[in-house]
């Protein structure tokens, strides 16, 4: 894709396995806790069944909506491990670390979600790098989030890439919140538009999905679709038939996403 292009897609559920998020006994889960503050920051680690120690993989930060990790954790939720695991199964993506924070990080006060940038600059990537078998570099990196999360992860990427020169390869939005730029009603995280751009190369991919019944989510996506095309950042916009602001939607756009090239396996 050329650099400023947008490329809008309408999901074919059909092409959505029924089992793509069947039970499984992927992955090891454990918890995580990092910082340098007093209490520590917390979150959640899902490690690959039988890491070798020769091996280092690549790693997904994913960030909750407007309530905690265990959300994606939840079989009645997000059903991320059980995803991963059929994903991988079937040799789509490789065996990876998943990285779960809580991104309402400091006091568990309403937000705090916002300064989440600082956390992850200063604090979780650096930790993970230590402690975990993860490849480094941006090219080994992504990030995904849903509704709230969605929105700070497109925050987050984009002043990571400000700040550090360096950002994630593969950068995930489903169902983002609205409040990351300006509107009529609200001032934005980002003030001015010109400034939220993300790091743009051959071989990454940018997705911005939400459910054509979800109807304030999607105009804030199709938004920072369009910002992210004038600023010279291309990217890809989905939108899923019936889907809403539920589980459902989030799963399969989180599906669709984890099928666009991320991290994948070599044959």
């Amino acid at each position: 894709m050329e650099a400023g292009k947008s490329e809008s897609i309408k999901i074919d559920l059909d092409k959505i396995p029924t089992d793509y998020d069947e039970d499984n006994n992927y992955g090891v889960l454990e918890p995580l806790c990092y910082g340098n503050c007093t209490p520590k920051k917390m979150g959640s680690v899902l490690l690959p069944s039988d890491m070798l120690p020769e091996v280092k993989y690549p790693v997904l930060y994913l960030l909750h909506g407007l309530g905690s990790n265990a959300e994606w954790q939840n079989n009645g939720q997000g059903r991320i491990r059980h995803i991963i695991g059929n994903m991988v199964l079937k040799e789509m993506i490789p065996e990876m670390i998943v990285v779960m924070p809580d991104i309402i990080c400091s006091s568990n006060k309403y937000g705090d979600f916002i300064h989440f940038e600082n956390v992850l600059i200063n604090d979780l990537i650096p930790h993970i790098e230590e402690n975990y078998p993860v490849l480094t570099g941006w090219e080994n990196r992504a990030i995904a989030g849903l509704s709230l999360g969605g929105m700070v992860v497109l925050h987050a990427a984009s002043s990571y890439y400000s700040r550090m020169g360096d950002t994630f390869r593969f950068i995930g939005a489903f169902s983002p919140t609205a409040s990351l730029l300006n509107t009529d009603r609200i001032k934005g995280w980002i003030q001015h538009e010109e400034d939220f751009r993300l790091r743009h190369e051959k071989g990454n991919c940018i997705f911005i999905g939400s459910g054509t019944r979800d109807i304030a989510i999607k105009a804030a996506a199709k938004k920072y679709c369009s910002v992210l095309t004038q600023n010279g950042t291309s990217n890809i916009y989905a939108l899923l038939p019936k889907g809403g602001h539920d589980w459902e939607t989030f799963r399969k756009l989180f599906y669709i996403f984890m099928s666009f090239d991320f991290f994948r396996k070599s044959k």
